[in-house]
This record gives structure tokens, C-alpha cells and sequence, in this order.
């Protein structure tokens, strides 16, 4: 194990002499920082169970506290992830759960934000207005049409930082590591939804060149992967 953990720092050490290990990026822009939970909870079994799909929203409103709580419980793991990246030793650069992600949102209808698209800073637990859209259709049309993204609530992109990623796995297969990933990470933002009552839809069928005309970023660097939607449910598609 000794011999092992050795190498590896060895493997970091040599990569770090031929770049530096690429830091995140947040965009330039107005903040609005968010609220923080004053007891966050880790979820419950019951939170599991009751988690659902939700494909039809009502135009009502995400309050500020549950959007804020939401993104701060679901992006834990960056957080804990950057920490571990300043960390005095090299080999925690091999830590790469979460470390590619980078998380857009585009608010339809939450309490005292302004309808935009936004990048969140989750290190700083603030959103940065990156840009506006005129209708859901912009969203949906990202998402092969599927419409039922419209009410109110917000949705989210969860998109990869690729040089981070490539900088540490450095092989063909590293992509398939990636996928699982985004798919875990989904589920912090479902868990946390679940857990202050919204309901909430994803898929990973997105049009990568209309997501990155919508979010403003440069595919060759970024990647949106996955898309989700939270919001209040509707009871029956009559109301």
C-alpha cells in the first residue's frame, strides 16, 4: 500500500511539472448570493421512498430558502472535493468525485430571483447572471422537445469541466467513470428536492451545441450532460 500511494504521488507529481492541475472557473457577472441551511441534513430512507417523477408543474413559485437549501445539500460534495484539492498532500488530486462539475441554472419562477440563466459558485454558494431567455421553448428545444419542463421552479445543467477530469485520467475508458458520476450527482439534487416537498424530472437527452448557445459556454472546455427540473408538482395533468 505504501509502495502504491508513493506512486501515485510520483504519477501527480510528474504530471504537475508538465501543467498545473486546472483550477475552476466562474464567470464574470452580478452575484446574488443565497441562503444558507443552518442544520443541513444528510437524507433519510423515507426520502428515497418518496422520491418521484414529475412531469407536469404548476406555474406557482420555488420559494428562496427551499432553491438556496437545494443547491448548497446537492453540491456538498464540491465543496468537500475542493478542500480536499488544497490539501498539502498531492495524492488527493486523485479524489476525482465531482471535481469535473460545474453547474448552470436557469430560473423560471423562484421568489426574488430575476427569471435568467445563471452559473452557480458553489464554493461561495452564490449565482452569477450569465445571460437571459425569452421563453421555456429556449430550454426545451436543449432537451428534444419535451415540454413538460415548463412551469414554474428552476432547472439545472450539470455540466463537465473536461481539463479537469482528462488532466488526472488520462485513458479512453475515463468517460464511462464520468457518466456514472453525473448520474450520482443527479441524485443529490433529487434527494434534496424531495426532502423539502418538490418534485422533480431529468434526462441526459440534450443537444450539446443548443445548451451551449443557451448557457453561453465554450463546448470545447464545457459539456452540459445532464438537465433537471424541480418544482412544485402538479396532483393530475387537469390542473
Amino acid at each position: 500500500q505504501t509502495a502504491l500511494i508513493n506512486h501515485r504521488k510520483e504519477i501527480i507529481e510528474e504530471y504537475k511539472e508538465q501543467s498545473l492541475y486546472p483550477t475552476l472557473k466562474f464567470r464574470e457577472g452580478e452575484r446574488f448570493p443565497l441562503l444558507k441551511p443552518t442544520n443541513s441534513k444528510r437524507q433519510e430512507i423515507n426520502t428515497l421512498k418518496n422520491r418521484r417523477s414529475v412531469r407536469n408543474f404548476k406555474e406557482s413559485p420555488v420559494s428562496f430558502r427551499d432553491f438556496s437549501y437545494i443547491l448548497y445539500e446537492a453540491s456538498n460534495q464540491l465543496r468537500l472535493g475542493e478542500l480536499d484539492k488544497n490539501s498539502v498532500n498531492p495524492i488527493e488530486i486523485f479524489n476525482s468525485y465531482f471535481c469535473w462539475g460545474q453547474i448552470y441554472i436557469i430560473v423560471q419562477n423562484v421568489e426574488g430571483i430575476e427569471k435568467a440563466v445563471y452559473q452557480y459558485d458553489f464554493k461561495e454558494h452564490s449565482l452569477i447572471k450569465v445571460g437571459a431567455y425569452s421563453d421555456d421553448k429556449d430550454i426545451y428545444s436543449c432537451i428534444q422537445n419535451q415540454k413538460w419542463i415548463s412551469g414554474g421552479g428552476f432547472c439545472v445543467f450539470i455540466c463537465a469541466f473536461w481539463e479537469r477530469y482528462y488532466w488526472v485520467y488520462r485513458h479512453s475508458r475515463a468517460y464511462i467513470n464520468l457518466l456514472i458520476q453525473v448520474g450520482e450527482f443527479g441524485q443529490e439534487f433529487f434527494q434534496s428536492a424531495t426532502r423539502l416537498g418538490l418534485g422533480g424530472w431529468g434526462t441526459p437527452a440534450i443537444s450539446e451545441s443548443l445548451a451551449s448557445e443557451l448557457l453561453g459556454i465554450d463546448s470545447k472546455r464545457e459539456e452540459a450532460l445532464y438537465f433537471l427540473k424541480f418544482g412544485i408538482g402538479k396532483a393530475s395533468d387537469s390542473e
